[in-house]
């Protein structure tokens, strides 16, 4: 199976969204999916997607693990059936979520909950009458240091175990404050655990399809933030202060140096060491061109990155890296889209044109 495990930093910068996009995007290529909601009591996707197109009675899955489980509400899963209509034809998937809603993941259960549902996809292939199970996205509110450890040791089901030859997808939201956490030395514990969990992770969770687990995601809602007060207004670059007036008068918005960046022919990945040093030379010469708050400046700062060539290139990429997903649409429709119910949230999802820039950025 294919697993897509959804983090970030920050709450309210597109996890769920991104959940929905995978989604559809797994449905229009009729692939089986099971969406896992471990968003504890903010369990927008699971609300969402089973709200009106649920189906049948669900099934409880117990968690098989030999770590103690002390009121981590981490026992049980409930898995429901549920469809999207597309032309008449529904497309069926399956939705989870834990029995607590306050359950907690560390790494070792993390790897059980994981080991679980790949010991349990027949299973719930056959009591639900879907297809075998052959994509898993787990929506998150971890981040990805929460469910991975810094060693090898934390890596033996993923190794030699369970989830051995798995592929496995780390969908990183990038948002300014982790930036800044991974480059000023007064986070300096911060970002050595950062970067060793990084390091263990494309270390120990080898994919077939790609020479790092990480995905890259910028979504224009998390590059940026509507500023204090008019006064900082002036300062703002033209790119910035375009995002910013489009926010502000909920109007739809293409950041059209993201989409031309997008139109270009996918490279190699990139490691999450190398992007966070792009990003942090990019930074550099963003600051030396504005003289104000850099978070600000996140969106500029990204295109700067896209531009800074690779070590052994001497002009400018030609190439975007496979694992390298820049948004470039800010979608007025979908503003506070996880506080409404809707008959089939997947079948609209694909109406925008967010979803289509989104399965052009896919491999």
């Amino acid at each position: 199976m294919e697993w897509h495990i959804i983090t970030g930093s920050k709450g309210g910068i597109g996890k769920t969204l991104l959940t929905l996009l995978l989604l559809a995007y797994n449905l229009e290529k009729q692939e089986s999916t099971l969406v896992l909601d471990l968003n504890g009591m903010n369990t927008d996707s699971s609300a969402m997607l089973l709200s009106k197109t649920k189906k049948g009675k669900p099934l409880r899955i117990p968690l098989q693990t030999q770590v103690p489980i002390q009121q981590t509400g981490a026992e049980t899963i409930v898995i429901q059936k549920a469809y999207s209509l597309e032309n008449k034809e529904p497309s069926h998937y399956v939705v989870g979520y834990p029995l607590n809603p306050f359950g907690l993941y560390n790494p070792p259960l993390f790897a059980d909950l994981l080991a679980t549902i790949k010991a349990e996809a027949t299973r719930i292939a056959e009591k639900l009458k879907i297809p075998p199970l052959q994509q898993v996205i787990i929506d998150t509110n971890y981040h990805f240091c929460n469910l991975f450890g810094q060693d090898d040791t934390h890596y033996e089901k993923y190794n030699t175990g369970t989830l051995n030859n798995e592929n496995i997808n780390l969908w990183f939201l990038w948002v300014y404050r982790q930036l800044e956490k991974l480059i000023q030395d007064s986070r300096e514990d911060e970002t050595t655990i950062v970067k060793l969990t990084a390091a263990a992770i494309e270390h120990n969770l080898k994919s077939t399809k790609k020479a790092t687990p990480f995905m890259h995601v910028f979504s224009p809602v998390a590059l940026g933030t509507a500023p204090d007060n008019s006064s900082k207004k002036g300062a703002l670059t033209a790119l910035t202060n375009r995002l910013f007036n489009a926010i502000a008068r909920h109007d739809d918005y293409i950041i059209e140096e993201l989409k031309n960046f997008s139109k270009l022919p996918i490279g190699e990945c990139i490691s999450f060491d190398e992007w966070v040093e792009k990003l942090d030379m990019a930074q550099v010469v963003v600051g030396k061109r504005f003289n104000d708050d850099p978070h600000l400046f996140f969106l500029d700062t990204l295109v700067e990155a896209l531009n800074i060539s690779d070590s052994y290139c001497k002009e400018s990429s030609t190439e975007r890296p496979m694992n390298v997903i820049p948004l470039s649409i800010y979608q007025k429709a979908l503003e506070y889209y996880t506080d409404k119910e809707r008959d089939d949230p997947v079948a609209i999802l694909r109406k925008f044109k967010i979803y289509r820039n989104f399965s052009e950025l896919m491999w």
